[in-house]
């Protein structure tokens, strides 16, 4: 059963799966199921849920009833153990078993874990600015917006959350305008002020923000304008000045002492070359967490993702990548190390992707080597480079990078370390597989990812897999015997259009080599 999608925040959305549920229409069932599904984690009496939807009627507790009968047909149509919401003859409440995802508490649940984290300085910390753009990209506007009913309990209840929320946004949208503007990610951070003034249009911070950020792009009479447009939006809705902040912003634009706003603006920064996934990236949640946080430590300038072939090093870097790739912003390169011979190339080859020049005077490797990392010397970037292993050991051209550069970092995938004292290790193992004493009914995708792989790649391929539970324990087997390598399981997994899995475990004990395939 697909899970059930609670969108608040915004006009209000009830999605199941990627399908709208278009049976719950009524506001106040709406504002029921809202109202149970963020105050999570307990019961709420039939009594009080009616009072505060239904106040003073005498059909309060039968409207609870009625609703709750319709939230049970809408949420519920398909068969399932684990209904949306639990209920008895005093209570009701979400099912914290049940498939779900409300946005409300996944935005608040991320800020909580960014506020958390052991950081020096939040607006510089890379792993929490990532979570923070995950969780500012639910918040679509207001708190349910354009839902009202007349009930004062509840619209009360609404009022005072949503300001909370639109505060939380604010302070979240704020940090990472800050790091923008301390990346210089300038048309990030123009477009991150105006979201918060979309919240909150007299936040004179914000607005001070609005106008570095032009003034950086090389727009300073834009810059100079809005100043005069918040000092008459103040004066008309406040009757105030603006701050002395403000002021002394727009005295230094308009003398010409801002940095940028003399100089000619930079031209954009070339698109990052990350490869296009093709296939979800599944488990390894924690894994990618250490990688991104250690990139995200001053001292790990080289980070050596190690394992063997077919193990994912390259889905695990590209992944980090792509969850860095908001906070670098266009700072981030892949290159595919497989096809170069020599390493004295890779120079050459990663001009070509970060779509620089090379002077004409550098001839030789060596010059184009000494170029290529003087172009690199002060920019802050970031270089995947995938299948180090058949260079090894020659790995002077990466301690010439990073001792040439300061904001340079590394991560690179391999077979074998490259022995380095610079270099941090991650090593790369397969996909966690249940054991074999585990019951049938405990392996399953939700418990591990490597039968989630199996499961989810099987059914691109066949659309009406369905595995039964001794098919389940096949497909458990498989996990085993590919000891959860995530190539081989996608490999053994496209087989099931032409095998039964019985089959499949069965030729894979037999011999490896079964598994081989012509996709690309």
């Amino acid at each position: 059963m697909s899970s059930i999608q609670l969108n608040l925040l915004g006009p209000v959305q009830i999605m199941r799966g990627n399908s709208p549920i278009s049976s719950v229409t009524s506001p106040k069932i709406i504002a029921l199921l809202a109202y149970l599904a963020v105050e999570h984690g307990q019961t709420h009496p039939r009594e009080a849920l009616s009072e505060r939807l239904w106040p003073g009627s005498t059909t309060g507790r039968q409207n609870v009833r009625q609703s709750l009968s319709r939230l049970h047909k809408s949420l519920d149509q398909a068969a399932s153990d684990t209904p949306f919401l639990l209920s008895d003859r005093h209570t009701i409440s979400l099912n914290p078993a049940a498939r779900q995802l409300v946005d409300v508490n996944e935005f608040v649940a991320g800020l909580e874990q960014v506020r958390n984290h052991n950081h020096a300085d939040l607006p510089s910390c890379a792993i929490c600015c990532a979570q923070l753009e995950q969780a500012t990209a639910l918040y679509r506007g207001d708190f349910l917006a354009g839902l009202y009913t007349d009930s004062p309990d509840f619209d009360e209840w609404v009022l005072l959350r949503r300001e909370w929320l639109r505060q939380e946004a604010l302070w979240a949208l704020d940090m990472l305008t800050q790091h923008a503007l301390a990346q210089q990610y300038d048309e990030q951070a123009l477009a991150l002020a105006r979201r918060q003034l979309a919240i909150d249009p007299l936040r004179e911070e914000t607005h001070r923000q609005v106008m570095q950020s032009l003034a950086r792009l090389g727009r300073p009479s834009e810059a100079l304008a809005h100043y005069d447009q918040v000092a008459e939006r103040l004066r008309t809705e406040l009757d105030v000045a603006p701050a002395a902040a403000t002021t002394a912003l727009y005295t230094r634009l308009r003398g010409g002492s801002s940095r940028s706003a003399s100089q000619t603006p930079r031209p954009p920064a070339p698109s990052h070359n990350l490869p296009h996934q093709f296939t979800p990236f599944i488990g390894r949640e924690q894994m990618l967490d250490l990688v991104t946080t250690r990139l995200d430590r001053q001292e790990c300038r080289l980070l050596t993702l190690v394992g063997p072939g077919g193990v994912g090093k390259t889905r695990l870097a590209i992944e980090a990548a792509r969850r860095l790739l908001s906070i670098w912003g266009h700072a981030i390169f892949f290159l595919d190390l497989a096809p170069i011979d020599d390493i004295d190339h890779i120079p050459s080859a990663l001009t070509n992707s970060l779509g620089l020049a090379l002077p004409p005077h550098a001839q030789t490797e060596a010059e184009r080597r000494d170029a290529f990392i003087r172009l690199l010397a002060d920019r802050e970037i970031l270089l995947v480079l995938d299948n180090y292993e058949h260079l090894l050991p020659h790995t002077d051209l990466v301690t010439a990078l990073l001792q040439g550069t300061s904001r340079l970092r590394l991560l690179i995938t391999s077979r074998s370390p490259l022995h380095l004292r610079a270099e941090w290790l991650v090593d790369v193992e397969g996909l966690p597989t249940p054991p074999e004493s585990l019951p049938a009914e405990q392996a399953t995708a939700a418990h591990f990812a490597s039968i989630a792989l199996f499961e989810e790649t099987a059914v691109r391929v066949k659309h009406d897999f369905a595995p039964t539970t001794p098919q389940r324990q096949t497909i458990a087997r498989i996990c085993r015997l590919l000891e959860g390598a995530p190539l081989a399981l996608e490999l053994a997994a496209a087989r099931v259009r032409e095998l039964p899995v019985e089959a499949i475990a069965d030729a894979i004990a037999h011999d490896l080599d079964f598994l081989h395939t012509e996709m690309v």
